[in-house]
């Protein structure tokens, strides 16, 4: 009989609490449930405990079958708790699809130690964490880590110049960071009384307010509008919503009844977003769609011919708008007239490319992005250019204008860099 690589339906075949539930209902399976075993490893590593455990075998198969595993401690950082959670869904169309993606996942968080270790000393608990991280790839990931870099190649290290502001101390995680045009005001996503809301807080600041803190709905994705009077954020649920409100949280409306990752023209006159909420650039769960609609109010209008469309952004000229789209697998930047047309090709690589964002003073179609974890800036015909430093910060302790800021755990920092006009992260 011929050896298909896969385990046929009816076999059990593995050990109880490493399977996936599929396999431990003896369905037929294929590597995405070496994924969640992988997910259960990992755990384990960081943890000091199994995912899944009972005191019978009988418990131990019910637990992968229904049970969430228990929190990891608060120190672990969200991102790598994420990637945990996808790795033990219990669908397997939810978990990562293939271990390329997961690699690159992984690569993006080491990216983010990187540039944590460019900004103020941490505490020691807080410092824990990338020795765990260290560990746990050293021992569960090497041979994935390895065989994403026969694909890919490797990669130059990001080295980060340049000065660090902290702009929240919170606990908790906060998220998708929005800079003011002024450079003064940092609105962002933080889960502050049991739903996500949105928050903004002067830089050299410790007072957050609230600008979207509905407790009926979670809110995210703020977008500061160009002439800083006004906020664009979305409803952080299955269909999404875009929302405006004033930038400290006056006259909220409801613009949409669907949508993310809302995009402001330059002009302010109007304002994109797509379809799909963005969490890893490695792992998408649908087609996404671009829709542009009048800021003042109205039907928002399809832009056709994108294919795939995600995390738009607006040309100065407000004629072209930038986004990246998943085809086939591959990640790559596109650029397409706003009343819809054919799609220009930006990247056509193997890297993941993602999260565009169009460069003010740069020539029409030259956009910064996320190349496999890092910023770099990107033109057509010319290799992408890997960020490399960063402008210092005014005398006065305050960012420049145009800076950008990145999310971290338990606190947000701020920084400026030539490569992009706002946070790209």
């Amino acid at each position: 009989m011929a050896d298909t690589g896969a385990t046929a339906a009816g076999t059990v075949l593995g050990t109880m609490g490493y399977m996936a539930p599929e396999q431990v209902r003896g369905l037929a399976t294929d590597h995405r449930a070496d994924l969640f075993a992988f997910g259960a490893v990992l755990y384990e590593m960081l943890s000091g405990r199994r995912a899944f455990h009972g005191e019978t075998a009988a418990d131990t198969i019910s637990a992968v079958l229904n049970a969430d595993p228990a929190d990891l401690d608060v120190t672990i950082p969200p991102a790598l708790d994420r990637i945990v959670r996808r790795c033990l869904e219990k669908r397997p169309d939810l978990r990562f699809q293939s271990a390329r993606d997961l690699a690159f996942a992984l690569e993006a968080l080491t990216s983010m130690s990187r540039v944590y270790a460019a900004g103020p000393e941490a505490p020691p608990r807080a410092r824990a964490w990338p020795i765990a991280v260290a560990a746990a790839a050293l021992a569960a990931v090497g041979a994935l880590i390895f065989a994403a870099w026969v694909v890919l190649g490797p990669m130059p290290p990001a080295t980060l110049v340049g000065e660090f502001l902290q702009v929240t101390d919170a606990a908790g995680e906060e998220k998708e960071p929005s800079l003011s045009p002024d450079g003064n005001t940092v609105a962002y996503a933080t889960r502050a009384n049991g739903t996500w809301d949105v928050y903004f807080v002067r830089v050299g600041g410790r007072t957050a307010t609230p600008v979207a803190a509905d407790p009926a709905r979670d809110e995210a994705g703020p977008a500061f509008a160009p002439d800083g009077s006004r906020i664009a954020f979305h409803e952080n649920d299955e269909d999404g919503g875009i929302f405006v409100a004033g930038a400290t949280g006056e006259a909220v409306r409801r613009l949409t009844d669907f949508g993310f990752h809302p995009a402001w023209s330059a002009d302010g006159r109007r304002i994109a977003f797509t379809t799909e909420a963005i969490v890893y650039a490695a792992s998408r769960m649908s087609t996404s769609v671009l829709w542009v609609a009048d800021a003042a109010g109205g039907a928002p209008q399809r832009v056709e011919g994108t294919g795939d469309a995600a995390q738009a952004s607006w040309s100065p000229s407000g004629e072209r708008l930038a986004y990246w789209s998943n085809t086939a697998g591959q990640r790559d930047i596109f650029t397409i007239p706003v009343s819809g047309g054919t799609r220009t090709a930006v990247t056509d690589d193997a890297a993941i490319d993602w999260s565009p964002v169009w460069r003010s003073s740069a020539p029409s179609v030259t956009t910064a992005a996320v190349r496999s974890g890092s910023p770099c800036t990107i033109s057509p015909g010319a290799p992408p250019e890997r960020s490399t430093t960063t402008r210092r910060t005014a005398p006065d302790g305050s960012p420049t204008a145009g800076a950008s800021s990145i999310s971290r755990f338990a606190g947000s920092w701020c920084c400026s860099t030539p490569s992009r006009s706002h946070d790209a992260c």
